[in-house]
C-alpha cells in the first residue's frame, strides 16, 4: 500500500470520530460562549460602579452660583 493510499483510509475512517468529536463538543462550545460573554458584562457593570471616576472639569470648588435674580428677590 502506497503512502497516499493509506492516508485516504485514514481519513476516510477517522472522518466520522472526528464529525462525532464536533457535534459532542459543540454544545460545550456554545455554552461556554454565552457564560463568557455574561461573564464579562457583569465583571464591566461592577467595575464601573468600583471605578473611583477622578474628573477635575467637574470640581465644584466655588460651591453652588446664586442667580441674581434670586439674590434681589
Amino acid at each position: 500500500m502506497a503512502h497516499a493510499e493509506r492516508h485516504n483510509v485514514w481519513s476516510a475512517v477517522s472522518a466520522p470520530f472526528i464529525g462525532l468529536a464536533y457535534v459532542v463538543a459543540l454544545p460545550f462550545m456554545a455554552i461556554g460562549t454565552v457564560l463568557a460573554l455574561i461573564i464579562k458584562r457583569v465583571a464591566v457593570r461592577v467595575a464601573a460602579l468600583t471605578a473611583f471616576g477622578w474628573r477635575p472639569a467637574e470640581a465644584y470648588l466655588g460651591g453652588k452660583r446664586v442667580s441674581k435674580k434670586k439674590k434681589e428677590g
